[in-house]
C-alpha cells in the first residue's frame, strides 16, 4: 500500500536537493564564498544518498531518518539565507570568507613569486578551516537540534543501526561533492580531505551528538549495509 508520509518525505528531501543545488550555483559565483561550495555540495550529494538507500529499503525506520535529514539540512539552509540570525553560522561563514581571500591572495603571489607557498596547498589548508568551521556549527549545534526535533511522540525513532550505517552515505556523498569541485587535484584532494576533514565531520563529533542526544552508543557502517549501497552502484553500470 502507498505510505503518504513516505512519499511526503521523499518529496521534501529532494527538494531540499534543489535547494542545496541552487544555493552551491550562487556561492560559486562568488569569490568569497568559493570554498563554502565543496560543503553545500557534499550536504546535497549525502541527501541523494540517503534518498537512494530509502529506495534500496536498506534503513530500519527510514521516515524517521528522512525526517531528520530534513530538519538537519533545513538548518543550513536558513544559515545561508541568514546568517546573522546565528552567531556561530555567522563566525563560520567569516572564517570561510577570510580562508578565500587567502586563497586569492596566494594565488596572486604565486604568478609575481617562486617562494610563495603552493596555491593548492593553501587552498587545501584553507578548505580543511572552512569545512571545519562549517562542521563544527552544523554537527555540533544543528544535528543535536534535528534529532530533537524528528522524535516522534516524544521518543527518539533514529536508530543506533541506521545512524551508525548513514556514515557509509556520508563517506559517497563526501567523495562526491570533492569530484564534483575539484575534479582536476581529486587525488590529491580527495586524500587530503579523508585525512584531515573526514574524522571529524563523520564520526567524532556526530557521534557524541547521538549519544548526548539518544543516550546510545554509534557503531560502524555494517558490512551489508555497505554491499547493499555498493551492488546498487554495480547494478547501475
Amino acid at each position: 500500500m502507498p505510505d503518504e508520509e513516505l512519499d511526503n518525505l521523499l518529496r521534501e528531501n529532494r527538494e531540499i536537493i534543489d535547494a542545496l543545488s541552487e544555493v552551491a550555483t550562487q556561492q560559486g559565483k562568488e569569490r568569497k564564498d568559493e570554498l563554502k561550495v565543496l560543503f553545500t555540495l557534499i550536504h546535497r550529494d549525502i541527501t541523494q544518498e540517503i534518498i537512494r538507500a530509502v529506495g534500496l529499503e536498506a534503513f530500519d525506520n527510514p521516515k524517521s531518518l528522512l525526517r531528520f535529514n530534513k530538519h538537519f539540512a533545513n538548518a543550513y539552509l536558513q544559515a545561508v539565507k541568514n546568517p546573522a540570525a546565528s552567531p556561530k553560522w555567522k563566525k563560520a561563514f567569516a572564517e570561510c570568507e577570510l580562508q578565500s581571500g587567502l586563497v586569492r591572495q596566494a594565488l596572486a603571489d604565486g604568478l609575481s613569486n617562486d617562494l610563495s607557498p603552493s596555491p593548492l596547498m593553501t587552498q587545501m589548508l584553507a578548505q580543511r578551516r572552512c569545512t571545519e568551521a562549517e562542521g563544527d556549527v552544523h554537527i555540533n549545534n544543528d544535528m543535536m537540534e534535528a534529532l530533537i526535533a524528528s522524535r516522534e511522540n516524544g521518543n527518539y525513532t533514529v536508530s543506533m543501526r541506521d545512524f551508525g550505517n548513514m556514515l557509509e552515505l556520508v563517506q559517497r556523498g563526501t567523495k562526491s561533492g570533492i569530484k564534483d569541485v575539484v575534479p582536476s587535484v581529486i587525488g590529491h584532494f580527495e586524500a587530503f580531505v579523508k585525512q584531515y576533514l573526514l574524522p571529524c565531520v563523520e564520526e567524532t563529533w556526530r557521534n557524541n551528538v547521538f549519544r548526548q542526544v539518544c543516550g546510545e552508543e554509534v557503531g560502524k557502517p555494517e558490512l551489508q549495509f555497505k554491499r547493499l549501497v555498493g551492488q546498487a552502484d554495480t547494478a547501475g553500470k
